[in-house]
């Protein structure tokens, strides 16, 4: 089994952590850890995943990324946004009327 933990925080998350003949069992939070986890282990998969709220089947689960979900929203929202600059900076101001005819 690696993790990306260092030897301080395995050793304070010993029991938040644990690999025996049942799995790997984990509990969070992870004490004095304020960054994901990344946990590698050698085997075979079975059939089923267990997730909080249920089981996952290994045929139908995929991994979904949260970072690259918001980068695209970060980058979407930012285009919104700058379009509707650029709409009201193209339309004519009310009180350009108002002063071309004093």
């Amino acid at each position: 089994m690696w993790s990306s933990l260092d030897e301080e925080e395995a050793r304070a998350n010993s029991d938040h952590l644990m690999l025996d003949a049942a799995g790997l069992n984990g509990r969070t939070p992870l004490v004095g850890v304020s960054q994901p986890v990344m946990v590698v282990l050698e085997g075979n998969l079975g059939k089923e995943l267990q997730v909080p709220g249920g089981k996952e089947k290994m045929d139908d689960w995929r991994l979904a990324s949260r970072k690259s979900l918001s980068l695209v929203s970060g980058v979407l929202l930012s285009c919104v946004f700058a379009f509707g600059i650029s709409l009201a900076k193209g339309f004519p101001s009310s009180d350009g009327d108002e002063k071309a005819g004093s």
